[in-house]
């Protein structure tokens, strides 16, 4: 394993989060934490989280997602789930989430995933960071030329 990564997980299931915490564990990461529920995260901190694995477990929990991407926005999202609704992850979530898992998850196809994921976001937020960049290269470039337009109409 190339990185150690600090887990939260959130699944309503008591045995489910246990299962995947042993998972984690096994594959040398920390679960920092673990949550029956999104509103139970919004309690917590999730400043020592680098992922964040959420059971997609029932249809009204696909809409849950993008509330979960609020309270964390800079943790890459990996979901766990029996059934995928392709639709909704194209049209809703498909830019944040960075790993989908089908249980029962396999701990080869879990490992494959985190490590994706992680790359995956890594990149994510250093084209943010250069695209803010570029921005405000930008956006100074239009008040220079702006300022060396009225120093040539003065001179």
């Amino acid at each position: 394993m190339s990185k150690t990564y600090r887990v939260a997980i959130v699944d309503s299931d008591p045995s489910a989060r246990q299962a995947l915490h042993n998972l984690l564990v096994g594959l040398g990461h920390h679960v920092e934490l673990t949550v029956g529920s999104i509103q139970q995260l919004e309690h917590t901190s999730t400043a020592n989280v680098d992922l964040l694995i959420y059971d997609v477990d029932s249809d009204e929990n696909w809409d849950l997602v993008n509330q979960l991407l609020s309270i964390a926005p800079e943790t890459p999202l990996i979901i766990a789930t029996s059934t995928v609704d392709i639709p909704f992850l194209e049209s809703k979530i498909a830019n944040h989430v960075f790993g989908v898992v089908l249980a029962p998850i396999r701990e080869a196809e879990l490992a494959a995933t985190i490590v994706v994921a992680g790359q995956r976001f890594h990149e994510f937020q250093e084209l943010k960071q250069e695209a803010t960049s570029l921005r405000t290269a930008l956006d100074d470039r239009k008040v220079i030329e702006q300022a060396k337009g009225v120093i040539m109409k003065k001179l």
